[in-house]
């Protein structure tokens, strides 16, 4: 009857209810909008994207400049932090913009951005990473097991024990891998014996293709100076670091040994150059003990700041029309300006 019905109906719907109740939640991707200056913001999407699943974006006001001024977490191993670890996939679109620690007397010590564990992915777009500051590894950038991607990024004046720009290691949860693509990692500082002044690897792979590694420095210990000012591999497997398309030079600021490579050669996949003998790369192209000829970090156009050729640069037009590619042999179709690929008869 009618009213065994409506009963049944009842019962149906409350069962549908507890069962929803029971159920994992399913969650998408989201987007966050973060005005300029909004370090809170900030900070709170990043803590929410750490709790959510999928890849969530964070979009940052078109050059923007967000700073930090207070220590967020730290602990005794890997020191303080201005923003949250980063423990899940997430995208930061910087669209010019700039994350920095505050140089105002008195702004605490602390690392810009620490990945952690093997959900701890971040891609970084057009964003400038600048001033971090630690008594540890990785001044501007620690990646621990994790992977993180630079696109159109500059990574500057940022010091640390080691790594002074970005530290890149292996965990015992999982392995760790940096790349970088139409990036700038410059005028970074190591003061640590084991150097790495613009990019430690450590047990981990790294890929640098068509970047900028320029004018950093590890000061070091006495007897260590000048380990890797530009990048500085130890205990990886033999071809952890890859090299393609890329500037690896410190003319003026290093001590003179950009490329320090504990654990066997690199991998050059062509056209890189480097300003002292350190690396012996011998791929197509490449020019060993070679000044670059650049110009300071300023604003040539895009979001980012870089080092343009000077007249006469060595890294004018020195890359064929073939090899205008990633490592995986994709097309590359603009620099880190964005301006478009190729230029004339050459990529670059």
């Amino acid at each position: 009857n009618e009213t065994s019905m409506k009963r049944k109906s009842s019962l149906r719907l409350a069962f549908a209810t507890v069962l929803a109740a029971l159920l994992p939640v399913a969650t998408q991707a989201t987007t966050f909008n973060i005005p300029n200056g909004d370090v809170a913001g900030l900070i709170a999407a990043i803590n929410t994207a750490n709790s959510s699943a999928g890849a969530d974006t964070i979009n940052l006001a078109p050059n923007g400049t967000y700073t930090l001024i207070a220590v967020n977490n730290s602990t005794a191993w890997t020191g303080p932090n201005g923003l949250p670890v980063i423990t899940s996939q997430m995208i930061i679109n910087g669209n010019g913009a700039t994350i920095q620690r505050s140089s105002a007397p008195g702004t605490p010590d602390l690392r810009i951005f620490y990945l952690d564990g093997p959900g701890g992915d971040l891609m970084l777009r057009d964003v400038t990473v600048r001033g971090g500051a630690v008594a540890g590894s990785g001044g501007g950038l620690r990646v621990e097991g994790s992977k993180l991607l630079l696109v159109n990024s500059t990574v500057t004046e940022n010091s640390g024990t080691d790594g002074g720009g970005i530290f890149n290691r292996n965990s015992a949860s999982g392995g760790s891998e940096l790349t970088l693509i139409n990036s700038t990692i410059s005028h970074n500082t190591s003061l640590g014996g084991f150097g790495g002044a613009g990019i430690f690897n450590l047990v981990s792979k790294t890929t640098i293709i068509n970047s900028t590694v320029f004018e950093n420095r590890a000061d070091g210990t006495p007897g260590f100076q000048g380990r890797g000012d530009a990048i500085r591999d130890a205990f990886s497997a033999p071809g952890s670091v890859i090299l393609k398309n890329s500037i690896v030079a410190s003319p003026t600021q290093g001590l003179g040994d950009d490329l320090s490579i504990a654990a066997g050669v690199l991998i050059s996949l062509g056209h890189n150059i480097v300003s002292d003998a350190s690396g012996g790369l011998t791929g197509p192209g490449d020019l060993n003990s070679t000044n670059p000829l650049l110009g300071p970090l300023a604003n040539n156009g895009g979001g980012t700041q870089t080092h343009a050729p000077l007249l006469g640069s060595p890294a004018l037009d020195a890359v064929p029309l073939a090899d205008c590619t990633d490592a995986n042999g994709n097309t590359l179709l603009t620099d880190q300006r964005g301006v478009a690929r190729p230029q004339g008869l050459a990529c670059l």
